[in-house]
């Protein structure tokens, strides 16, 4: 991964859920292949294998706190 990067933080918005993950994943990596930009996803915790499995780019997990649809990440 070459610098800058750009990361995706999908927080625990609603339209993230289930395959909105994987979709906006996969529509980062067909970026990334085009323009040759480094970009990297950060996916809600239980979405986090699909994703992976889906695409050649970066992925980062998020931590698992409970939280409400929204903006929000959760902490460690």
């Amino acid at each position: 991964m070459k610098l800058p990067i750009l990361v995706i933080n999908m927080k625990a918005y609603q339209e993230v859920a289930g395959q909105g993950a994987v979709q906006l994943a996969k529509a980062a990596d067909d970026v990334s292949r085009e323009t040759g930009a480094s970009i990297a996803v950060a996916p809600p915790l239980p979405f986090l294998k699909p994703v992976v499995e889906a695409v050649e780019i970066e992925v980062f997990a998020q931590s698992a706190d409970p939280v409400r649809l929204g903006a929000a990440t959760g902490f460690t």
